[in-house]
């Protein structure tokens, strides 16, 4: 493709994004409809409600994003090949990824889903010449039909339920059934599979790592969403849900939220540490999903609307900023030729457009103000606050004494090991990029408008929330049936004030800061270089040094291995130190299993012997067996 079609594919791309916006903002002031159409071998039905609105936002917007921006991830000299798998597969997910939030039938979410289940797959595959990338698709592929497996038979639960695929009414099932029950067990297992909740996220550190980042970026911003998706969607079929369903979903997002940061930290490779990120956010997004869920079991509605705002406010939240960490990681890498952090550093000066974003980002993912991602933990926490002070049920007092704390752990972590990346990536000095490949997509005007806009997200939903406060009151009423106005719940107003002094001050310090100082700072040390006046890339404080500590404190869980030659004597000899963070559930558990299983299983090899008479006999055998089993059952 030349760069003049390219250039026209990009602005027919941006005018359709354009043209989706305007659609999206007419149907949010419009009401909700359902579509219904019959076609020759079934009936499709379509729905238009608060929360299928909602997660068309972030799908509009980011998947735009992330599709100009692989254009330029590929050099479509050397990359002809990916650039059809690129070209057919990534539109594909995303219309599908459309029709799963737009459907109103158990049979073409089912569809739907596999297409997007395989388009993803593809694309995961786009560098197939490697290893790790084909390891990483054979447990993405395996993990990925088994959830649809499961969501096939929590389908299958609800037609025995209702008697109809149509989606049930909201609230119309009772939760205190069996088959409730059931429903709910599959519906958390299956879906969760796909949101990456711990310990079913097993195939997402590999494949978010492995995939381009283009892909990561669309995978972990938009497509685990849509396993939330599921379980917010199939969770409102029922009134009342009894108060152990939210507790449940309470506990697993606490669970994820810190143990996937920890396992974070304690990772060299950016990529795979941004793919630990997104569990733990997922973790943030279950914990406001189970509070919202508790309120609404024990009445209290403040707790309730606080909760599924909070929730459904962060899960577009982290479509943006995780969607632009990712898209960055991939300029980062190209720019220094690796994904190891360890092996970076200086590139601040080298690619300062995406190092502003990043920050950005980094700040929005930590829950820091004045972004995005404090407004939704805000959220949360006002719900959880407000249970201690209209609650004294004993479970709710679990989500005060465990919740507030461990949300508060969560966003510590993460700004620690954002501040890990920021500096080991972006500060001090590293001869070693002299010699890292030149692509010519790095920060390009294209490049830099894929990243311009969910960093302009983040920052603007962190000053002017209240633009969600309509599209969060019909996601409420989606889930319940009553309105909410949320100025009775949030401080939208005085955030804002806030927020806008904030920025105030600091554009006003920097003035101050450029006058006041400017010529006057004679010597500028590299940052990240312990203080040295001329520090070569020997003395940086690397990512693995930094995070020494932190995952020193959590080996409990982490099971660290260390590889470290201190420095002894007078003339030490050359030292060194690394350190390895297995997966915990992957590598200390589901692999030993199988392995075991292996193992123990490995005489049953010698049925195939690769003989054809042997094989007749088997078959001899099964039909023999059939026929005598088929007898006993008539007599």
């Amino acid at each position: 493709m030349t760069q003049k079609i390219k250039n026209q594919v990009i602005l027919v791309s941006l005018f359709t994004a354009i043209f989706t916006y305007v659609f999206i903002a007419s149907i949010f002031l419009g009401s909700n409809f359902n579509v219904h159409i019959d076609t020759f071998f079934c009936q499709a039905t379509g729905q238009l409600d608060g929360l299928s609105k909602f997660f068309l936002i972030p799908l509009s917007i980011i998947s735009v994003c992330a599709f100009i921006y692989s254009f330029y991830y590929f050099p479509e000299s050397d990359h002809k090949k990916e650039w059809t798998i690129t070209s057919i597969f990534f539109p594909l997910m995303t219309f599908s990824m459309v029709m799963i939030v737009l459907a109103k039938n158990l049979i073409m979410l089912l569809i739907f889903w596999e297409i997007m289940a395989v388009s993803a797959f593809f694309l995961l595959i786009t560098e197939h010449k490697y290893d790790e990338v084909r390891d990483a698709a054979k447990l993405y592929i395996i993990l990925t039909h088994f959830c649809t497996f499961l969501i096939f038979v929590t389908s299958i639960l609800v037609y025995k339920y209702t008697g109809s695929f149509d989606f049930p009414k909201t609230g119309s099932l009772d939760p205190g059934t069996t088959v409730g029950t059931s429903i709910f067990i599959f519906t958390l297992v299956g879906f969760g599979i796909k949101a990456g909740i711990l310990p079913l996220h097993i195939w997402l550190p590999s494949a978010h790592a492995n995939a381009p980042s283009s892909v990561s970026a669309i995978m972990s911003g938009l497509m685990i969403k849509m396993g939330i998706y599921g379980i917010i969607r199939y969770i409102s079929f029922f009134h009342n849900p009894p108060l152990y369903w939210g507790l449940i979903i309470f506990a697993a997002g606490i669970t994820s939220g810190i143990i996937g940061v920890v396992l974070a930290i304690g990772q060299h490779d950016i990529k795979r540490l941004l793919a630990y990120h997104s569990i733990e956010n997922i973790g943030i997004i279950l914990m406001g999903l189970g509070l919202g869920l508790a309120g609404m079991s024990t009445g209290n509605d403040i707790a309730m609307v606080l909760g599924f705002a909070g929730s459904i406010f962060h899960i577009l939240n982290h479509a943006t900023f995780k969607s632009l960490l990712f898209l960055g990681a991939g300029v980062i890498i190209n720019a220094s030729g690796t994904r190891q952090m360890d092996e970076m550093g200086g590139l601040a000066k080298k690619i300062p457009f995406t190092f502003g974003t990043f920050l950005i980002a980094s700040a929005s993912i930590s829950g820091l103000p004045p972004f995005n991602g404090f407004v939704s933990e805000l959220f949360i926490y006002l719900g959880m606050f407000a249970i201690i002070s209209k609650s004294s049920l004993l479970p709710l007092n679990f989500l005060q004494l465990m919740g507030i704390p461990a949300l508060a752990l969560i966003g510590g972590l993460a700004s620690a090991c954002f501040l890990k990346v920021n500096s080991a990536v972006f500060m001090g000095t590293n001869p070693n990029l002299q010699n890292a490949p030149q692509r010519k997509f790095q920060e390009s005007f294209y490049l830099k408008i894929s990243l311009a806009i969910p960093a302009l997200m983040c920052i603007g939903l962190g000053f002017f929330p209240y633009i969600l406060k309509s599209p969060l009151e019909n996601v409420i009423y989606s889930l319940t049936g009553n309105y909410f106005n949320l100025f009775n719940y949030f401080p939208f107003k005085e955030l804002s004030i806030f927020v806008g002094i904030f920025y105030i001050f600091l554009i006003l310090g920097l003035l101050v800061f450029k006058l006041v100082y400017k010529n006057k700072i004679e010597y500028a040390p590299e940052t990240w270089g312990c203080g040295y006046t001329k520090p070569s890339h020997k003395f940086r404080y690397t990512a693995t040094s930094f995070a020494e500590i932190i995952t020193g404190i959590f080996n409990f869980i982490l099971n660290t291995h260390y590889h470290r030659k201190d420095v002894k004597g007078v003339f030490p000899k050359k030292a060194y130190f690394k350190s390895h963070v297995p997966d915990i559930f992957l590598d200390n558990i589901i692999l030993p299993l199988f392995q075991f299983l292996d193992d123990k299983l490995s005489p049953v090899r010698k049925l195939q012997a690769g003989n054809l008479n042997l094989y007749l006999l088997y078959k001899l055998i099964a039909i023999v067996s059939l026929v005598i089993y088929g007898a006993i059952i008539i007599w």
